[in-house]
């Protein structure tokens, strides 16, 4: 049995992840980037480096940056969600090489 693969379009709605073994839609995603990445994830493959997310998670302790390739806390936890925010976004934007760019819909 061959392992099932995705990839992630765009069409005028957003980006969304196509499944090519049953050719089918499985849904619609935030950005390229988030498509892409759990596209690669969804696939059995690890994502690009450049594709890597963090986002921010909270718990009974406080609020914390959540990497999603390793499903691991990053870092201490922090006293508000804007700082934690911040930092999920620095994080996210140093693996991508800078600032994450949108493209525009075509």
């Amino acid at each position: 049995m061959s392992m099932p693969a995705f990839e992630a379009r765009q069409d005028a709605n957003g980006w969304y992840i196509w499944d090519l073994t049953h050719d089918v839609l499985v849904g619609y995603w935030g950005g390229k980037k988030e498509a892409e990445a759990d596209a690669a994830e969804m696939s059995g493959q690890a994502p690009a480096p450049n594709l890597r997310i963090f986002e921010t998670r909270y718990s009974p302790i406080g609020w914390y940056v959540h990497d999603r390739w390793t499903d691991d806390m990053v870092g201490d936890y922090h006293d508000d969600r804007e700082s934690a925010e911040a930092e999920a976004k620095a994080l996210t934007d140093e693996a991508a090489g800078g600032p994450e760019k949108t493209a525009p819909l075509v």
